[in-house]
């Protein structure tokens, strides 16, 4: 059983031995796994350009990588709800229904009753939209070459993207190992 006491620094850190302050200087200098060190680059990688892929969208079309994701999401399976956003983007219920809400603002979207389902709405593009997509999709395109041009032949980009998907479905738990 606790008893109410006061605490010295004395309770809370005992000093450490020569032999545990040589180990803990070994852990502070040892370089990172393999594996963290490819994630921090590729981590590095997708900031860099997700921020190249935003700025000439904005400039560009006028809408953020985001609202482009998500119309390119309604078109790929049109009429959709917001949950469908929210599984394709891999974003939170709150993201999903702001991002829908500014793209319907913006007439982008359209707002259609769920007949299956009252409680939910579906989304669909406008004739703007899909106007928009094409000129956003041509950016895109256009930047994501620039971004990686001469790095990834089509073959490597497939097993790139085979390779991610894998990786997506076992950090989530879909995939086990094996």
């Amino acid at each position: 059983m606790l008893t109410r006491r006061s605490l010295s620094v004395g309770d809370l850190v005992r000093p450490l031995s020569e032999d545990e302050w040589a180990a803990e200087e070994r852990e502070m200098d040892a370089p990172p796994s393999a594996t963290f060190a490819a994630y921090v680059e590729f981590d590095r990688l997708h900031a860099r350009v997700a921020r190249a892929l935003d700025a000439q969208l904005r400039q560009g079309c006028r809408i953020s990588l985001v609202q482009y994701r998500t119309l390119e999401a309604v078109r790929f399976d049109p009429p959709c709800r917001t949950r469908d956003i929210q599984a394709s983007l891999d974003i939170t219920a709150g993201a999903a229904s702001k991002v829908a809400g500014r793209l319907v603002e913006a007439r982008l979207l359209r707002r259609t009753s769920n007949p299956y389902d009252a409680r939910s709405s579906l989304l669909e593009l406008t004739g703007c939209a899909e106007e928009l997509i094409s000129e956003a999709r041509a950016i895109v395109e256009a930047e994501l070459h620039r971004c990686v041009a001469g790095l990834l032949n089509d073959d490597r980009l497939l097993h790139l993207r085979l390779f991610l998907a894998a990786s997506s479905g076992a950090a989530d738990g879909t995939i086990s190992e094996g």
